[in-house]
């Protein structure tokens, strides 16, 4: 026997179906209504109130089959998920429940950073986020708070061997500023290097690291080293890569500059360091290593006064 129908004002048939109680996975069974056929007299008309009918293709199955309420394509994966698994009745609440946990953990968060709560919820998050902040800009190139970090950390390593406190005030500030102008520099050296095309390798980078595993030791001290600094092997593999590119880029510039050491300043440099201590050893002796040293000194005034040039045409903004 067919179930009775009803009919709404405009004559559309409505058929109820009942909603499930109280399961866990809750399905709908397909109830397919006994079709009457109107007389063409009196055909349906539809309203906007009234959605569009779509046919569906008979089911063979005696299973019961769960219907899928139809979801935009638009439409967010919470609420997808919703239609897809809940019942009709349940969607609103589950959409609630989800938007009361986002604005409770969102309201969580703000008040952590204000300060007046600390749950350590975001501990790790507030971590990341501090670690890939930006404390300067160059050129709109973002320097991270993480290289900041490794800057002070292998400075400070050189200062407490020098024997400095490094627990005073004005140490630490030294510190934090030495390490910041020298990361400025490095990207301003990398960004000129780019201009001139300078290039360096993966064979040039694997070649220095090895030099660099024999100078320190082997690669238990290398890895050593890279823990202490908190540098992983990405971040050294770059870090040797950037000296690579500035040695290169610096050479150039000393051969622009035709930075070179004369006999006549050699033979200057000792003579005052005679005149200041009785045992000295004779010129001949320590010849090369006054060369060196002078040709050291002038390379630094070079790359002191073609940094302040770049600097000097660049955009430089410290976000601390």
């Amino acid at each position: 026997m067919s179930e009775p129908e009803n009919k709404d004002e405009n004559g559309a048939v409505q058929s109820e179906v009942e909603q499930p109680t109280e399961t866990v996975n809750p399905v709908v069974e397909i109830i397919e209504p006994e079709v009457v056929v109107e007389p063409e007299a009196e055909p349906v008309v539809e309203t906007e109130s009234v959605p569009e009918v779509t046919p569906v293709e008979e089911v063979n199955s005696t299973e019961p089959v769960a219907v899928e309420p139809a979801v935009s394509s638009d439409a967010n994966p919470v609420a997808m998920m919703a239609a897809k698994y809940l019942p009709k009745k349940w969607q609103y609440t589950a959409g609630a429940i989800v938007a009361v946990v986002i604005v409770l953990v969102g309201v969580t968060y703000m008040m952590e950073q204000q300060g007046r709560i600390n749950t350590g919820m975001f501990d790790a998050v507030n971590k990341i986020i501090a670690t890939h902040k930006a404390v300067a800009l160059v050129n709109e190139v973002k320097i991270t708070q993480h290289d900041l970090d490794i800057s002070v950390s292998q400075i400070s390593a050189g200062a407490k061997a020098q024997g400095l406190d490094l627990e005073d005030a004005k140490v630490k500030a030294d510190i934090n500023s030495q390490a910041l102008d020298m990361l400025v520099n490095t990207e301003l050296l990398k960004q000129e290097a780019a201009t001139r095309d300078i290039v360096v390798s993966d064979e040039d980078v694997a070649i220095r690291l090895e030099s660099l595993t024999k100078d320190v030791g082997g690669i238990e001290v290398l890895q050593e080293r890279m823990k202490e600094f908190n540098i992983d092997d990405q971040t050294l593999h770059r870090d040797i890569k950037n000296e690579l590119t500035i040695q290169t880029l610096l050479g150039a510039v000393f051969l622009e500059k035709g930075v070179k050491v004369t006999d006549e300043e050699i033979a200057a440099f000792y003579k005052q360091a005679a005149g200041t201590s009785e045992d000295i050893p004779p010129l001949a002796e320590v010849r090369d290593q006054i060369a060196a040293q002078l040709k050291t000194s002038k390379e630094q005034e070079v790359v002191t006064s073609f940094v302040k040039e770049l600097k000097d045409k660049a955009t430089v903004e410290v976000l601390m």
